[in-house]
């Protein structure tokens, strides 16, 4: 997690682009907003090693098991077979290690089901017991090279226990046919497959190691001692993975604010903190400004007016904040001065914003954050006013929506190689789906035009899904922290953890939680968990 402006390097960059001007570029804010997180490379992970040339005159045979990236990567003199060659490369079968083993990498796969499957995880015993018995309805899914793979190390699966598809089609096969598992390439991921959780371990997960995860899939050069070659890297690295927590509406004010007084200020973290925490980048969407003159006694008053005093800011940073959203519509309620003090304190901690800002062109950049050599480009803007909250062309706040201008932005994006997130303060209904009003469309032409995501920063209820271009579309989050939860409708919540690899989108993983004590949101149950993902799915059209 990072949470200190030390470890965040802004860089002005040239009108909406992704390529860096030298720091020494007057005003960073007079340029798009831009923040680059060093990072590392785990020692714990395959450190992308570049593929050498054999030893002369050795051979080499790649058995039928070995994944074509990883065979293509290798270059090395052929053996006429497996008994004339001076070195084999292959995948071992499970719990059969080979003699005079000389190198190895992990191929890591997935457990995956179309995105509006009802299922959420499995054990490893359940899928290895469907794959050596045929059970209807629960075919295996995958394509031809994933079936040599796990065929080398389980074995041969029972008839009738797997459908092969082309790996092209596997996706639009698997889904029209309502399937229910395939196994897929860690690298094959994208956003409308859903990543199911086996033995409680997912790739998706930010501390993820491949050495204790059940579907990562050893493959083993072994021969003479003279053979000498690199093996390309694993197909995950966890330098080349972002992952990011994108919330809801966050309002520390009124009966939240009363929460935090009585019990302190990081309660309503208590639950979640660690999870947010876990992510490599952390979203809040912030609609409260902070202001001095906002003792806590007056944060907590029942009015429409909100305010939150500067000691509160303290719940972000416990929470992990990275980046913060100034889309909402409540930032301008106590003035201009408290919403110049706001930005200050953002700054002070180091957490770019975007969707608001001192003036009209600054509130209406992108921010730019390149992590682990994947490059976010966040933009925001409020559809649903009041007027009051817009930024204008000397006056600070939210962004309003030119969305001519955002679609254009998000197409010159996407072709100099961000990735678009786009989050809109849409309209507000009182409905798992959405408010009919503009929102829909924009929200998918947005998509179309090359966001990855768009997700609805707006709603106290949250709402459902779609997919159009290569993105998701998430309606409408619910609530983070906020007391806005007197029905079930508000009460239940999302927070998205979008996941990025080597420079593409590959989809979310979805965390649920209920709010409790008007702004302390918990983990939901299983049985909660999976009623309120049946629900956003049939709200969804699914």
């Amino acid at each position: 997690m990072v949470n200190t402006f030390a470890r965040l390097c802004l860089l002005a960059l040239i009108l909406s682009g992704c390529t860096a001007i030298p720091p020494s570029q007057p005003d960073v804010r007079a340029a798009v907003q831009s923040a680059q997180i060093p990072t590392a490379t785990p020692a714990t992970q395959d450190p992308g090693l570049t593929p050498s040339p054999a030893h002369p005159g050795s051979g080499l045979w790649v058995d039928a098991s070995v994944p074509a990236a990883v065979a293509g990567a290798i270059s090395a003199p052929g053996a006429a077979g497996a008994a004339e060659a001076s070195a084999t490369l292959a995948v071992p079968p499970e719990g059969a290690e080979p003699a005079r083993e000389l190198a190895r990498i992990s191929w890591v796969y997935a457990l995956a089901t179309p995105f509006p499957g009802r299922l959420e995880d499995a054990t490893l015993a359940e899928v290895r017991q469907a794959w050596g018995a045929a059970q209807p309805g629960r075919e295996i899914w995958l394509s031809a090279e994933t079936l040599a793979v796990f065929g080398a190390r389980w074995g041969a699966p029972a008839p009738g226990a797997v459908h092969v598809a082309p790996e092209e089609a596997l996706l639009e096969q698997a889904w029209d046919a309502g399937a229910e598992w395939a196994l897929v390439p860690f690298e094959r991921l994208e956003p409308r497959w859903r990543v199911l959780r086996v033995d409680n371990r997912s790739p998706y997960d930010p501390d993820f190691r491949i050495d204790s995860y059940p579907l990562a899939v050893p493959i083993v050069l072994s021969g003479a001692d003279t053979f000498k070659i690199t093996l390309p890297p694993s197909n995950y690295i966890r330098g080349r993975l972002t992952v990011l927590s994108l919330s809801g509406v966050t309002a520390l004010a009124r009966r939240t604010a009363a929460l935090m007084n009585a019990k302190g200020v990081l309660y309503p973290a208590s639950q979640v903190g660690g999870w947010l925490r876990a992510a490599d980048l952390t979203h809040i969407s912030n609609e409260v400004s902070f202001n001095p003159d906002c003792p806590p006694e007056k944060a907590a008053v029942g009015e429409a007016l909100f305010c939150s005093p500067p000691d509160y800011i303290r719940l972000l940073e416990a929470a992990g904040a990275d980046v913060i959203e100034l889309t909402g519509n409540h930032n301008f309620d106590r003035g201009q001065e408290a919403y110049e003090y706001s930005l200050e304190l953002y700054r002070e901690r180091g957490w770019p914003y975007y969707g608001g800002g001192e003036n009209l062109a600054e509130a209406s950049r992108p921010l730019i954050i390149e992590h682990n050599g994947n490059r976010l480009a966040f933009l925001g803007c409020n559809m649903s006013g009041p007027d009051v909250a817009w930024a204008g062309v000397d006056k600070p706040g939210a962004a309003p929506c030119d969305f001519e201008k955002m679609r254009a932005e998000v197409r010159s994006l996407r072709e100099q190689g961000c990735l678009p997130i786009v989050t809109l303060q849409a309209f507000e209904t009182e409905d798992y789906k959405p408010a009919p009003m503009q929102q829909p469309t924009e929200f998918v032409r947005l998509a179309e035009a090359g966001a990855v995501v768009v997700s609805g920063s707006q709603a106290h209820v949250p709402q459902g899904f779609q997919f159009a271009g290569d993105g998701l579309i998430h309606f409408g989050l619910g609530n983070l922290f906020f007391d806005q939860s007197d029905s079930t409708l508000t009460q239940r919540a999302f927070i998205d953890r979008q996941i990025f690899y080597q420079g593409r989108y590959q989809g979310v993983d979805l965390f649920t939680v209920r709010l409790e004590e008007y702004g302390k949101p918990v983990p939901m149950r299983p049985e909660e968990r999976k009623a309120f993902l049946e629900t956003i799915f049939d709200a969804s059209g699914w």
